[in-house]
């Protein structure tokens, strides 16, 4: 008696093949009743999401079909990481493959000598467990070993989490972070421009907020993506209704900030109730810098004479905004 061997892949294929036809003749099915069917899918239906398949089987049944374009992870997830898939002067084309199949796997239609020799960037999709042959086939083509590499899990989700590393030791470097998928792999120099955008933003900044549970305060603190050095004037001018003790702090904070001194824990001020609430009006004001002066026109008697007139100009370094 002869055995034959089917592989696992095989059979996987074999069932996605199947629920592929299920979902079209569903779609048909469905419409043919004369009901409006919604085929919702993330990203970009027609990168990798079989959207142009569902379409022809509409088609070919009478259906009318309308097409509402996506954003495709293959360039959204990225740019959350700060990553760009193009940069002038550094990459003019960008790849965007699909590693659902390993390099070597017959079935697989990607050109990896064409990519090893590219210099463009690189987003690999669904690579993570099949990183060490990409990359393998990436350097036996021409990348250096030290191409830089970022790998982006979870992107767009609040457990959204970056690691960097280069070619020739990223596998290693994912399976040390437990890194699993889903993720979304880059590959070449516009990952070392990521890498200076986030370390840019990285320089503690200042920032200020009121709410109800600051108990009649405000609270100045330093925040790693709050605002950048060039927007400090202008934000202490904005808010020019404040006391003169709130101003100082900012200012004080400034100068922290510039010098690169700033406290590790954070500073709270008394603010009178009236001020605070003109304060919390203004920072829910699509326009907060009318709404500064609105509150500075109407607060009361009483809460003009504990807040002393604002300095027309707050003595701050000028700078150019970023």
């Amino acid at each position: 008696m002869r055995r034959r061997v089917i592989s696992l892949g095989s059979i996987l294929l074999a069932v996605l093949a199947l629920a592929v036809v299920l979902y079209n003749a569903t779609l048909v099915d469905r419409a043919t009743r004369g009901k409006r069917v919604v085929r919702l899918k993330g990203g970009d239906p027609f990168v990798f999401g079989r959207g142009a398949e569902e379409v022809l089987a509409c088609l070919r049944a009478g259906v009318p079909v309308t097409v509402v374009p996506g954003v495709t992870s293959a360039v959204a997830v990225p740019a959350s990481a700060w990553v760009p898939v193009t940069h002038r002067g550094v990459a003019q084309e960008f790849h965007v493959v699909s590693v659902h199949v390993a390099p070597g796997d017959e079935r697989s239609t990607v050109n990896w000598e064409l990519l090893g020799g590219s210099q463009g960037t690189l987003v690999l999709l669904m690579a993570v467990e099949r990183l060490g042959a990409v990359a393998g086939e990436l350097l036996r083509y021409g990348r250096s070993p030290d191409t830089p590499v970022s790998v982006i899990a979870d992107g767009t989700l609040p457990t959204q989490r970056t690691i960097n590393s280069t070619l020739e030791q990223v596998e290693s470097c994912v399976a040390e972070e437990g890194i699993r998928p889903p993720a979304i792999v880059v590959v070449g120099d516009v990952v070392s421009v990521a890498a200076e955008i986030t370390e840019r933003l990285s320089v503690p900044t200042i920032g200020i907020g009121a709410g109800p549970h600051c108990d009649g305060q405000v609270l100045v603190y330093h925040d790693l993506l709050g605002l950048t050095e060039g927007h400090l004037p202008r934000f202490v001018k904005r808010y020019a209704n404040l006391s003169r003790e709130i101003r100082d702090a900012l200012e004080s904070y400034a100068e922290e900030v510039r010098s690169g001194t700033f406290p590790e824990e954070q500073h709270t001020y008394e603010m009178p109730a009236e001020e605070l609430e003109a304060f919390e009006r203004s920072m829910r004001s699509p326009s907060r810098s009318k709404a500064s002066d609105h509150a500075t026109k109407t607060s009361s008697t009483a809460a003009k004479a504990q807040a002393p007139a604002p300095r027309s100009e707050p003595p701050l370094r000028k700078t150019s905004s970023p």
